[in-house]
């Protein structure tokens, strides 16, 4: 067996013997901190739904099916962001619909008749000069909000690097594949081939020479007498 070999099952055993560490553990251990409510003790109010709380989990859960304790972790803050601004909308909601109620004696002198957007738009007028609440209401929604966007990010850019390892490693795993004799030998007829594309190739014009005229009468000239200069 070669050292890759045993490098790639020792690898899978590890992974085998991880327990809460592997994706499927850890979605037991949340479950069980559910269930117990070692994580809803410090997010779930005691006029609050549990069940309600466990759902938002779960379905968190199995949307980003955390692989180690560091993404479990994000998947939690970003559940806890938003409960908290669920929260935020409901006491928004039910400090509006409050103002509504106590400003009602005095709108019924005011006006004969008001309409339902009209009543809402004085109460928030009211909320909104004379209080804070609504002020800092607001103030907690941007802040839920931007911790639910940084916990989301983190998250992708975990399981990014997370994947982009896994890819790398399998890669490096892939045995390599052998090329067969035949495609690495030359035929003898390719080389002859090859040789002679590759020779310089004549033309007719390289081998024509124009004769002389004794060459044309069937006789070879024979050198005379040197010329005086």
């Amino acid at each position: 067996m070669s050292s890759r070999q045993k490098r790639k099952i020792d690898r899978t055993n590890g992974r085998k013997s991880a327990g809460a560490k592997s994706p499927a553990g850890l979605h037991a251990s949340a479950q069980n901190a559910l269930r117990h409510g070692l994580t809803a003790k410090t997010l779930v109010l005691s006029n609050e739904s549990q069940s309600k709380f466990e759902e938002l989990m779960e379905g968190f859960l199995r949307k980003f099916n955390p692989a180690d304790e560091v993404e479990l972790e994000l998947v939690t803050e970003m559940v806890a962001a938003r409960w908290r601004l669920r929260r935020v909308w409901l006491i928004q909601t039910a400090a509006l619909d409050l103002q509504m109620d106590r400003m009602e004696p005095e709108i019924a002198e005011q006006f004969e008749v008001i309409t339902q957007p009209t009543r809402l738009s004085l109460a928030f007028t009211t909320m909104a000069n004379s209080e804070k609440s609504l002020e800092l209401l607001l103030r907690y929604e941007t802040t839920y909000s931007r911790a639910f966007d940084r916990a989301l990010k983190a998250l992708e850019k975990l399981q990014r690097s997370r994947l982009n390892s896994t890819r790398e490693e399998e890669l490096r795993n892939e045995p390599i594949p052998l090329i067969p004799a035949a495609l690495t030998q030359v035929k003898p007829s390719t080389a002859h081939e090859n040789a002679a594309e590759n020779a310089p190739k004549t033309t007719a014009n390289d081998s024509f020479r124009p004769l002389s005229p004794l060459e044309t009468d069937g006789e070879t000239p024979h050198p005379g007498p040197a010329s005086n200069p």
